[in-house]
């Protein structure tokens, strides 16, 4: 630095070594202080923009706060930037599953059969996903998508509401077969 210009420049206290944020955020988030946790990640993060791992915790973080939206934000840019260990990470489908759910939850099927989907395809094998799927499916009376999502979350889960569920979806493809078939010449 200029000589000149370090004299007139403010007196900068010392940066916070990475190492010291990052175990400071390992504490937090280990012992449930995800808030702060997610805080101390973010101060990693500006140090270091290109830290998969920071993004990764943060998004863990965030997800444990119900903040689904912004940990699949962290998640998909620690997987941009180490797609081999973070690229098909569980907790990815993990917060897919809770913005999915959400957006069951406030009416917007088409928004969580998209979420839903992606849950999916990090995690092929969860039931749960399926079965909201499967759900929104039935709310859009898109019956023979919901019928096989409740067929999938079945042979992975064998949970009982899901054939009730698939139940009520082909009784009502039949009803509308049936009807349908009254009025043909």
């Amino acid at each position: 630095m200029d000589p000149v210009l370090h004299l007139l420049a403010p007196e900068q206290p010392p940066a916070e070594p990475i190492a010291e944020i990052r175990a400071t955020a390992e504490r937090q988030q280990t012992s449930g202080q995800f808030r702060e946790a997610a805080d101390s990640y973010t101060r990693a993060i500006a140090i270091s923009e290109e830290n998969a791992e920071a993004f990764f915790h943060r998004g863990e973080c965030l997800l444990k706060l119900g903040e689904a939206a912004s940990a699949i934000t962290d998640f998909e840019r620690a997987a941009q930037l180490n797609k081999d260990r973070y690229g098909t990470h569980p907790a990815i489908a993990e917060a897919y599953l809770a913005r999915g759910t959400e957006a069951l939850k406030n009416n917007e099927p088409e928004g969580a059969i998209g979420d839903l989907t992606e849950a999916i395809r990090h995690k092929p094998r969860d039931g749960q996903a399926y079965s909201r799927r499967g759900v929104a499916h039935f709310t859009l009376k898109q019956f023979p998508e919901a019928v096989d999502d409740f067929t999938s979350s079945i042979e992975i889960d064998n949970d009982s509401s899901d054939y009730v569920r698939r139940g009520k979806a082909f009784q009502v493809m039949a009803v509308s077969y049936t009807h349908l078939r009254a009025h043909e010449p």
